[in-house]
């Protein structure tokens, strides 16, 4: 997916603005679906953090363990505090 979501996030006001003059009908349901969209942003921005990391020349197994257990972590985490 790479940044594609993180740049819908930095024009999500554009987007609303030219959704609200053009298909007044989708507003509510683009205003509703914000937080959706920008807890999905941040959880593909650290996986593309997570990747860029894991292509590292000096990456060895367990370097690439311990970060891969890192991130399963805060994805638990991350879950606790939606589900709140």
């Amino acid at each position: 997916m790479g940044n594609c979501l993180t740049r819908f996030v930095l024009l999500f006001d554009k987007i609303f603005e030219f959704l609200q003059n053009r298909y007044p009908i989708l507003n509510n349901t683009f205003i509703d679906n914000k937080m959706i969209i920008l807890y999905l942003e941040e959880i593909f921005r650290k996986l593309n953090e997570l990747n860029l990391s894991l292509q590292n020349q000096d990456m060895n197994i367990v370097c690439a363990k311990q970060i891969i257990k890192a991130f399963m972590n805060k994805l638990v985490l991350w879950k606790k505090s939606w589900e709140k």
